[in-house]
């Protein structure tokens, strides 16, 4: 609390002039902070020592005091957190706010008040663009499960405010910083917090890595990395480098920062990814297969949602290995209710972090934990989420109930179909067409006529898209936003033409060969206790779902004889003439509550 209270008052002493920004103040407060608690702590030599006797009176003797500490040689890299102050204060600042300042910060170097220093929260926060402010106890687990540290040299890229690597000092490793952003803060952290920070280094670690040793990336003992998520990185970034590091032509920056980090260690990393690393196709995919056939990936740790500031996205931890290979991944539900709390604000908190470290070393709880050998996970697809692998009860019953049936992959029974585009909606001229969406899905039965009028170019009737306007039978499920739902179309769907239908772009069409399964029945399999339970298994997405084509196809499908099939088939038949008369009933109620003072429709607003 007293760190706090100490910097909240420097920085109103600077608010005081209209001219500053909160980086501006921010920085110069920090300045002459770290300046008193060298002096007082005799780190310095008498001549550039601050005192109340300096008899600084005037702004060029402060610029040449401030001059000569970022040239003082004892002060190592720390020497450049003394930089830049003389911009910043050549914006008419009053003398007697430097005073001020000056004497505020001796004041409580001298009582004390800087040794210990450490940073609230909300500083962190307001340097959100520049860092990711991690809430310590996510720190202190990445620090745990790279396991000892001392002595040893940890990479810490894009640590731009010292988060990690005061927590690796702490552990006794020797932590160095690269950090794209261009400012003396991260050493006046490093200062104020007496991080043992070994080198930290301005620079973009994708772009234009710093530590090189012997025309190559250096290689650490350790990574831990928290870097920023959804970046994209120009693919000249991936056609440049002159060091061989990104496999993947490709601009995700989560991906190109993997392979940085691999090329740059040379022992564990320890880092903090997006969801859709686990589960994406494309460089993802061929990212996650890499490592895998490498035998690079010890485990993936889920995490809780919400447990960042401002945003739900969740995240994973993954523990990579560059030198001893792994013949099993480790998968630890991070995100189960014993490790985190929520808050009024329904955000997350991990108060449990030592029972999670616990958890990840010795547990044998099937629900919480597994290990999976890597040829199993590259038969499925490479897919890295926990969930997959951590069956809930449910999921464990339907897969008993599977390995005692015999099935066959949805893939072997049905043609995939994706949507047409339609037009614009500036667009006026086209065919007309009705789009199913989720609104027109019944609870039971068939789907009955799409509202949604849209309009596709001609050229779709001249083309394999033909095959997407929707006919009899044919199943439409959702995959993005409320994945897993369905819907079967009814006998008397429209022909191939103008007001045909047509499923909307967050859906995928499922044709089923009649000769191998009646629609029917699939449609009920799918809707079944048994079809959602394999649906959700599948569903991924950080924060809107979604369900992966080729996981889909994988579904199993357990295929009766047809005698069998029809005994599902009257089920569903009835299900119809049960909605129809629902349908019916609720007709009449409309036409009833409109019997009495009803307004004529041509009168109505």
């Amino acid at each position: 609390m007293k760190s706090e209270k100490i910097l909240w008052q420097m920085l109103n002493i600077f608010r005081r002039h209209p001219h500053f920004t909160k980086y501006d103040s921010t920085q110069v407060a920090l300045q002459i902070l770290a300046w008193a608690k060298l002096s007082v702590n005799e780190r310095l030599p008498s001549d550039l020592q601050l005192t109340k006797e300096s008899q600084l009176t005037t702004f060029p003797e402060l610029f040449n005091s401030f001059k000569k500490l970022s040239e003082y040689p004892e002060l190592g890299e720390n020497k450049a957190a003394f930089e830049d102050i003389a911009y910043l204060l050549h914006r008419d600042v009053s003398w007697g706010v430097v005073v001020d300042a000056i004497d505020f910060a001796l004041d409580s170097a001298k009582n004390n008040l800087l040794n210990y220093f450490d940073f609230p929260e909300d500083f962190y926060l307001s340097f959100l663009s520049h860092g990711s402010p991690m809430p310590i106890e996510v720190i202190k687990v990445m620090s745990a499960l790279a396991g000892e540290l001392k002595e040893k040299t940890v990479y810490c890229p894009y640590d731009s405010l010292c988060l990690i690597a005061r927590e690796v000092g702490k552990q006794g490793g020797i932590p160095s910083i690269e950090t794209p952003w261009v400012s003396p803060i991260p050493w006046l952290i490093s200062i104020l917090t007496d991080a043992n920070i070994h080198t930290i280094v301005s620079s973009d670690p994708l772009q234009r890595p710093e530590f090189l040793k012997e025309g190559n990336v250096q290689k650490f003992d350790f990574t831990i990395a928290f870097p920023p998520f959804g970046q994209k990185i120009d693919i000249e970034v991936v056609e440049r480098d002159f060091f061989n590091r990104f496999k993947e032509r490709t601009s995700s920056g989560s991906v190109l920062t993997l392979r940085h980090i691999i090329a740059q260690t040379e022992g564990k990393a320890i880092v903090a990814i997006p969801g859709n690393i686990l589960f994406s196709r494309g460089a993802e995919h061929s990212l996650r297969e890499d490592l895998l056939n490498q035998g690079m990936i010890e485990a993936v740790i889920s995490m809780p949602p919400a447990l960042l500031p401002f945003t739900a996205i969740p995240f994973s931890i993954l523990i990579l290995n560059t030198r001893d290979k792994a013949s099993t991944v480790r998968f630890v539900d991070g995100a189960a209710e014993q490790f985190s709390t929520r808050d009024g604000r329904n955000r997350s908190k991990l108060v449990n972090w030592k029972l999670l470290i616990e958890t990840f070393h010795k547990s044998n709880d099937e629900a919480i934990v597994a290990n999976i050998p890597t040829i199993h996970i590259l038969e499925n697809d490479a897919n890295l989420e926990v969930s997959h692998y951590l069956l809930p009860p449910a999921q464990k019953v339907v897969r008993h109930l599977l390995s005692r049936n015999e099935t066959r992959k949805l893939s072997h029974l049905v043609e995939f179909l994706r949507p047409s585009k339609p037009l614009p909606k500036n667009e006026t001229e086209g065919i007309l067409a009705l789009e199913v969406g989720l609104s027109d899905f019944p609870n039971y039965g068939y789907l009955t006529t799409p509202k949604r009028q849209v309009l596709l170019s001609p050229k779709v009737f001249n083309s394999q898209e033909k095959k997407s306007f929707l006919c009899p039978g044919d199943i439409i499920i959702l995959v993005k936003g409320s994945a897993g739902k369905l819907a079967i179309t009814p006998d008397n769907v429209p022909p191939v033409g103008p007001n045909a239908w047509v499923a909307n772009q967050s859906s995928l069409i499922m044709r089923p060969q009649d000769s191998i399964i009646d629609p029917r029945f699939l449609f009920m399999y799918l809707c079944s206790d048994v079809g959602e339970t394999l649906l959700k298994g599948i569903i991924s997405g950080a924060t809107v779902p979604l369900i992966q084509l080729q996981q889909l196809k994988d579904v199993e499908i357990i295929v009766l004889d047809r005698a069998k099939q029809e005994s599902i088939i009257s089920t569903f038949n009835e299900q119809v003439q049960i909605q129809d008369q629902i349908n019916h009933l609720q007709e009449q109620l409309q036409h009833l509550s409109k019997v009495h003072w009803d307004i004529p429709s041509s009168t109505r607003g």
